[in-house]
């Protein structure tokens, strides 16, 4: 296994159980529908992932466009929502092709990371031209530089003991130190921005940005930023 692609298309490991799906997806649900302030949104999750949560959200706007890199997830996507005409799956090169200013609201939570500065360049470029005219970009869980490992590793074992999976966390942080995700992590690595360095990539690329005082999910230590156009 040599990229994240291919990580994120295998059988990971990345979540420890059923439980540890469920609470991720239910904490997902509230901090996107936080940003959800008209039913008649528009909605696009690049890079998400399962989304477990899809199907809640879609009842919260007019339409949910979800798109993701690995064939695996989006054939899971497909067959789990199939029948449900407010979601749309699709892959990145289609999202691409999707209509410009056709969105109200954009979420890319925990992607940068596993893209390089050019990648990330044109996916922004390209949510730029998808965003309506008064949208908003919301890109969660980005990673300051410095954050360690330990740091990741205590915010997941203080949201397994909230949630009731921590015995099996400790096993999983077992099998994930052994794991292809460890070594991807090492070999690979994980692209990582101070608040000032995505701040200015954003502007570069056609964006007013904040950094948020809350990020997506449990990590609390990674950062969240909304952007809108100039």
């Amino acid at each position: 296994m040599s990229s994240w692609v291919d990580f994120w298309n295998s059988a990971h490991s990345i979540y420890v159980n059923d439980a540890h799906k469920s609470a991720h997806a239910r904490r997902l649900l509230e901090d996107i529908t936080e940003w959800i302030s008209d039913e008649d949104f528009s909605v696009l999750d690049f890079g998400c992932g399962e989304a477990l949560y899809a199907e809640d959200l879609a009842t919260k706007c007019s339409n949910l466009s979800l798109v993701d890199s690995s064939k695996n997830i989006r054939n899971m996507l497909i067959s789990r929502t199939f029948g449900n005409e407010s979601i749309v799956i699709k892959d990145v090169a289609e999202c691409y092709k999707l209509k410009d200013e056709s969105f109200d609201l954009i979420i890319v939570n925990s992607v940068f990371q596993y893209l390089n500065l050019d990648d990330t360049k044109n996916v922004l470029k390209m949510l730029n031209k998808k965003l309506k005219e008064h949208g908003k970009l919301v890109i969660a869980d980005v990673i300051p530089p410095n954050l360690s490992m330990i740091s990741d590793t205590v915010s997941l074992l203080k949201f397994a003991w909230s949630n009731g999976f921590l015995v099996i966390s400790l096993l999983g942080l077992v099998k994930t130190y052994f794991s292809d995700y460890r070594h991807l992590r090492r070999e690979v690595g994980l692209s990582v921005y101070s608040v000032a360095e995505f701040t200015d990539l954003l502007i570069q690329n056609g964006f007013k940005a904040r950094l948020m005082a809350k990020n997506f999910g449990h990590n609390q230590s990674r950062n969240c930023f909304c952007a809108t156009k100039t």
